[in-house]
């Protein structure tokens, strides 16, 4: 079984408010995220936030299941631990991750991670146009989990050093682009002026 992590348990100050309520043309960008993760064949969706609880309005029909990020943990790796935990827990093989926050995202990408996906690896990483995207992975979350686990206790906090201890495929940006996946997929969207950028690339 298939899952999707999205994670959104970030304190948004640069934004300067709330990520998850922000809307592209008339979707939220959380709920387009989600779109992108049922349309690539993720048959359970998990969203890690700082406390877990429902967002008020959340569509129920979404059937997505909300983590609180773990405690103890720094930056995403808070929301990883948490959302992997419960991966674990359903039985799922495979977990794309996503931000809650990259409302462009292409299901396509997604889909060409699953057709790297091999048992030898526990991760399929992306690159994008500033390099690899560990937060757009494809990954086995046991061993994932146990990647989290080595980097804690070595005290590193960059996601990067998490993928340094794990096997790894990395596709790369030239075989993206092979496939006509535009660079708009990997947007960001921290500061109000991505928000501005990315309303704009949707209406195109």
């Amino acid at each position: 079984m298939r899952c999707g992590l999205i994670l959104a348990g970030g304190d948004s100050t640069r934004m300067g408010m709330e990520k998850h309520s922000l809307k592209i043309s008339q979707s939220k960008m959380v709920e387009m995220v989600v779109g992108a993760l049922q349309a690539s064949g993720c048959q359970t969706l998990i969203i890690a936030t700082r406390d877990g609880q429902t967002w008020p309005g959340w569509d129920v029909r979404r059937k997505v299941r909300f983590v609180a990020d773990e405690d103890d943990w720094v930056g995403p790796q808070a929301g990883l631990a948490a959302g992997l935990n419960e991966a674990v827990s359903l039985g799922c093989e495979w977990v794309q991750l996503a931000p809650c926050d990259i409302p462009l995202l292409d299901p396509d990408l997604l889909l060409m991670l699953q057709s790297k996906a091999s048992p030898e690896f526990a991760a399929v990483v992306p690159e994008g146009p500033n390099g690899l995207e560990p937060l757009l992975a494809l990954v086995q979350p046991g061993m994932m989990l146990a990647a989290l686990y080595r980097v804690r206790e070595s005290q590193k906090r960059s996601i990067f050093a998490v993928l340094e201890s794990m096997a790894v495929k990395k596709i790369s940006r030239a075989n993206i682009q092979g496939l006509e996946i535009a660079d708009s997929c990997f947007l960001n969207v921290n500061l109000p002026e991505d928000l501005d950028l990315a309303r704009e690339l949707s209406k195109r």
